[in-house]
């Protein structure tokens, strides 16, 4: 969770400017769907975790008067691809209606957009089973467009034409660093003060004089037996088991390491695990941070612009127009760049 939201929010953070002819209208429509505020970094959560996703465009005039952009996880979505070329992408939802779950696929094409429904033993049946979609038919537009995005930042090598969750390869590490913490919390909770007193010593009821029973709970004496010998002194004894902290941390240390390589740096995270704090050691630190955030704004660049040539596109249908061909560009800012007077120096010399 943390790795997530902290790569989303650096890519966000940095996202400038998104500039286009059309600018007032656009971000009439951004600000309504709350693109920059919360959509996008959403998105950018979703398709990290699930390896892809796609923005949906759906018209609804009782709603808005403007396209509405909705973001769909991967796992919620199937996708047709013919030669490597898209030709289809499909959105499921699921209706409950008289106890019986249907679900509905949305086939958004080039041009349509189509319904089908389906029972719990995948047998297509009529969209008028569930009330809720009865009034849906099939939807032909002008413009040889889908009215969807697709977007994911990795290649999956399982599944042809998927994305690759950035957490792919690394559920076993994150296994392996749970085991760690539960073994160390375990030990630290086992090596708690123990106070061994002799029965002698033991806490009296001030009433009845009986001997007071230890708590279960917080095990704050264990009585034992008082000795006959000659020279024993009756004494309370506390003992704690010494727990071997280095090699939990230096376990800890390696098995976070392999959890975060090739998708972050720690010191991103706030964990400095090497213990080096100079200036330069630190950029050295960022540079998976660096290389991860590169390939999603790569990404970003190409699926903002069609993001935007799509919703226009839409809005144009919406209004009985001709789909136009829109150009935007998304700027994204510096991370990690070197301090000011450090380049305020490189520059003086």
């Amino acid at each position: 969770g943390e790795i997530v939201d902290k790569l989303a929010d650096i890519v966000i953070a940095d996202l400038d400017s998104i500039e286009l002819t059309e600018q007032d209208l656009w971000d009439e429509i951004a600000k309504e769907n709350k693109l920059n505020d919360d959509l996008l970094g959403s998105a950018i959560k979703d398709t990290l975790i699930s390896g892809d996703g796609a923005f949906k465009l759906s018209i609804d005039e009782e709603i808005s008067e403007h396209p509405i952009i909705e973001f769909y996880s991967g796992a919620d979505i199937a996708y047709t691809y013919n030669r490597g070329r898209l030709q289809e992408l499909i959105f499921y939802a699921y209706y409950t209606h008289d106890k019986e779950t249907y679900r509905l696929e949305e086939i958004y094409g080039k041009g349509y957009i189509d319904y089908k429904l389906y029972d719990k033993n995948d047998k297509e049946v009529p969209l008028s089973r569930v009330p809720e979609i009865a009034h849906l038919s099939k939807i032909a537009f002008t413009g040889n467009f889908i009215m969807a995005v697709p977007m994911k930042f990795f290649k999956s090598a399982k599944f042809k034409d998927r994305g690759n969750s950035i957490f792919e390869r690394k559920s076993d590490n994150f296994d392996a660093l749970d085991e760690v913490i539960s073994q160390w919390i375990d030990a630290i909770r086992a090596g708690r003060v123990k106070n061994y007193i002799p029965e002698d010593l033991v806490p009296k009821n001030p009433d009845t004089g009986a001997v007071m029973r230890p708590n279960p709970f917080d095990n704050q004496f264990i009585k034992i037996g008082s000795s006959m010998k000659e020279d024993s002194k009756d004494q309370i004894d506390q003992i704690q088991a010494e727990i071997k902290y280095e090699a939990f941390v230096e376990s800890y240390a390696s098995t976070l390491d392999m959890c975060l390589q090739g998708i972050i740096s720690p010191s991103t995270l706030g964990i400095d695990l090497k213990k080096t704090d100079n200036a330069e050691a630190q950029r050295e630190k960022e540079k998976t941070t660096l290389y991860t955030r590169g390939k999603i704004i790569d990404v970003l660049t190409e699926v903002i612009p069609q993001l935007i040539d799509t919703v226009l596109k839409a809005y144009d249908t919406m209004n009985d127009r001709v789909a136009g061909e829109y150009e935007a560009t998304g700027s994204f800012g510096e991370y990690a760049s070197a301090a000011f007077d450090t380049v305020v120096e490189a520059i003086g010399k």
